[in-house]
This record gives C-alpha cells, structure tokens and sequence, in this order.
C-alpha cells in the first residue's frame, strides 16, 4: 500500500518509548509493510537521551530517523515529523502504548476498503486505564460539543465494544489515527506556526478530525484494534493538562473565526491577558487556508453533524 511513516515525539520518556518503538518494529516486520520511524525529541534529559541513543545505535538497521527540535508541546513536534516524512501513509502514536494485535495492518487495510465511503482517515478506539474504559467500552470518538466544539466536554466521549462494525466519529485520540500524508497537509498539518506558544495539547485530535469533515470527508473508527495508555501513566500528574486552554482557543479561531474565539473565556474562565487577543494575529493565515478550503463552516458543521455523520 505504500510506506507507513511513525512519527513519535518524546521527551525525557526514554524507557516507555523504547519498548513503543521496539513493539512497533515488531508488528511492522512481521506483517511486512513498508516503513519508516520518525523519532523527535522534544528535549529530553541527557540521562533519557542516553536511553534513546543506546537503543538506536542496537536497532541501527531499522528505518529510524531521529531529530531535535525544541518548539514545546504536542502539534509543533508531531508537524514537525510529518514534514520529514517520506511515506504516502502517517500515524502518531504515544511513546508509552500498547498495541492491540495486527494494529497498523488493520488500520492499513480499513482506511482502503473506506475509501469509496469518502472517509479519509481511520480512528481506533482507545483507552486509558481505568479513566476511560468501562465495563468492557472503549473510547470510540469525541462528541461533538455544541454550540462551541472547542468547549469543556461535558463526558468523555461516546463508547464502543471491541469487535463493532466500523463508524463515523467526529475524532479520537491523535495517538489512534492512520491517514494519507497529502490529506494531512491538505488540512493544514495541524497549523504548528499558531501552537508555538499554546502547545497543542488536547487540540491536535479536533485539529485532524473537524477539519476532515470541514473538507467535506469523514473520519471512522475501527473498533477491531485498539492502542492502551498503560495505567500507571494516570498517577503522572496534571501536566498532560498544561495549555489545554490556550490551545483549544487558537484551534476555535482557526476553524471557527473570531466568534468561537470570545466565547472561550465563557467556557474556561479568565485566560492570560494578551493571549487571547495575540491568536488572530499569529493565526490569520491559517484561519484564511480554512476559509478558502472548507465545503462548510463550522457553524454549518454543528448545526449539520447529524445528517452529514450518517449520510452514505
């Protein structure tokens, strides 16, 4: 089907991505698909890039890349990687996962059958620990969040059985997703220029599937293969929260303009001053890509998602 491009962006993680990286090497020899991993570090520590270097200089023979780059947070890396990228196919995940069986072949194998059903990028669904799997559910997608996608989710998702049909979800964990790299830059590589100072963090997995549906394409999910956030990674601290805020307020002016914008102190209370007024400048060009590329608005897209969710 054509090179699968990894990219994975770690820092001071070097243990949990060690074994990810070696578990992806695994299933990727073993189902013999053409690959590359693209390994970033985000900054780690002299001891965890000891780790890093210790293990690529034993699996030297295997197709890693790895960079520096010391822009902070989730979408700056990961845009990064994708830039390098030789494969006509990406995907994201942690570096602390556990893959369920045949994983990326699956995922491979999905996304082409899906194809004639205008879906553009294939989900799994995910879980972390005991936070998001209940009684046997999985994380299947995000819902949709009205009238503000980009405001505090009242839950955390909608569920799945291991094992259902393939289904439309709006997005899902950035770490579960396989797409073309041409429809990923299409979409704007997750716009990295306007998360320098915010991060990402929590909205890169909107920043993938709104804009898909933005374009007019779907995303689905495969409930046949599922990716874990090992459970001790919940007792790690709030940091996985740092920038939500700021992040999800450039991601709202990027693709919803500057009403979604006014609303987001509405939703998460008093922000940094400056910060929300610094978005529309740093952020114009990429809320212009949207605007000229879009087949609907987000406002159309909300008031619409139903009907467009289902439509054959």
């Amino acid at each position: 089907m054509g090179t699968l491009s990894v990219i994975i962006a770690t820092i001071s993680d070097a243990i949990a991505t060690n074994f990810t990286v070696a578990q992806i090497i695994q299933q990727l020899e073993a189902a013999k698909i053409d690959y590359e991993i693209i390994l970033v570090d985000n900054g780690s520590d002299e001891t965890n890039k000891k780790n890093l270097m210790e293990f690529l200089r034993f699996h030297e023979e295997f197709p890693i890349t790895y960079y520096e780059y010391d822009v902070k947070g989730t979408i700056p890396p990961h845009s990064f990687g994708v830039t390098k990228a030789i494969g006509k196919y990406i995907t994201m995940p942690d570096p602390h996962l556990i893959l369920s069986p045949n994983y990326f072949k699956v995922m491979l194998n999905t996304l082409k059958e899906l194809k004639s059903k205008n879906v553009e990028v294939v989900f799994s669904p995910f879980s972390v620990g005991s936070m998001t799997k209940k009684g046997g559910d999985y994380i299947s997608g995000s819902l949709l969040t009205k009238p503000n996608p980009f405001s505090k989710p009242s839950n955390i998702g909608e569920s799945c059985k291991m094992g259902d049909p393939p289904h439309p979800v709006l997005s899902t964990s950035m770490t579960s997703f396989i797409c073309e790299r041409d429809w990923f830059l299409k979409i704007g590589n997750m716009f990295p220029d306007s998360f320098v100072e915010a991060g990402g963090h929590t909205a890169e997995s909107l920043l993938i599937g709104i804009p898909t549906w933005m374009f007019g394409k779907k995303c689905y999910v495969q409930p046949k293969v599922v990716v874990e956030h090992p459970v001790y990674r919940t007792a790690k601290g709030a940091s996985w929260s740092a920038n939500m805020h700021l992040s999800m307020a450039v991601a709202a002016y990027i693709l919803g303009g500057q009403k979604y914008l006014d609303e987001m102190p509405g939703q998460y209370g008093a922000y940094v001053p400056g910060a929300l007024e610094r978005i529309p400048v740093s952020s114009m060009e990429d809320r212009l890509h949207i605007e000229k590329n879009a087949k609907y608005s987000l406002d159309e897209l909300v008031d619409k998602w139903e009907v467009l969710r289902d439509e054959a």
